[in-house]
């Protein structure tokens, strides 16, 4: 017996195919978007015309000029990011009427410092290399850095190690 289908369901639109003209508006478009900061899932799935977002990626792998176009969109998508997270902060906290008078929404301070928080996770985890945190690794110990007691110590294991090296 065939399975029925589930009428609350949406019924999936028929793939779009595009070639030629229509492909390169289509990237265009595409880059245009990602440039402003939208992700390409939603492009794909509320932009009227547009591809799968898997066609899309394939159009990446086929495409080195589209790759470049789209990687170049994405950098200058991360800016738009980064500035909105800005915008986010200098907005005017919302007010609201409580029994002492007007006063800040705590509640909305919170949700926004949490947007604030989740966006500059994701730049830092999109592009590390412009907004992650500065992480310097050096072998290196300054002999200020230790106490009089852990220079002993030190001085101690290095004689120990050069005597059973003889």
């Amino acid at each position: 017996m065939p399975r029925k289908s589930d009428p609350s369901k949406p019924i999936r639109p028929t793939p779009v195919v595009l070639t030629g003209e229509a492909k390169r508006a289509a990237q265009d478009h595409i880059c245009e978007q990602v440039a402003e900061g939208r992700f390409l899932r939603v492009i794909c799935r509320e932009d009227p015309g547009m591809p799968a977002f898997r066609t899309v990626h394939d159009w990446r792998n086929e495409d080195p000029e589209f790759e470049a176009r789209y990687r170049q969109a994405r950098l200058d998508g991360f800016d738009v990011m980064a500035e909105n997270t800005k915008d986010l902060i200098d907005e005017s906290p919302r007010m609201i009427e409580s029994e002492f008078g007007k006063r800040v929404d705590s509640g909305w301070v919170q949700w926004r410092s949490k947007q604030v928080d989740h966006h500059m996770k994701l730049l830092s985890k999109f592009d590390p290399a412009r907004y992650g945190d500065k992480i310097e690794h050096t072998g290196r110990m300054q002999l200020t850095d230790l106490s009089d007691e852990q220079l002993d110590a030190k001085l101690a294991a290095l004689e120990a190690a050069a005597k059973a090296a003889e």
